[in-house]
């Protein structure tokens, strides 16, 4: 077997991303659903209005953490930009 030249392309070889856990597993099923709907309803604008907020809410965020408290003081309409922001930070944070 020859070799190939030091110029030529390489293959790479791409590992598969590991997957995450279904939202279902995750606590977010059929109730939640309903729950982020008719949050969404009500607030359809973000609340978290960080740098770069996009002002449609497409998200519900938990303010507690806390996936299975889906009452309405632990929940935030946010835009995904707001909502990523904050988890990056809170990430920054534990580290």
């Amino acid at each position: 077997m020859s070799e190939l030249p030091p110029t030529a392309p390489r293959l790479t070889i791409h590992k598969p991303k590991p997957s995450r856990q279904k939202t279902t597993d995750r606590g977010y099923g059929h109730h939640w659903q309903q729950v982020r709907k008719v949050k969404l309803q009500q607030s359809p604008l973000c609340e978290m209005k960080l740098a770069g907020c996009t002002g449609w809410a497409t998200q519900v965020h938990h303010k507690s953490g806390d996936t299975s408290d889906n009452a309405a003081h632990n929940l935030c309409s946010t835009c995904q930009p707001c909502h990523n922001q904050w988890h990056n930070s809170q990430k920054q944070k534990a580290t």
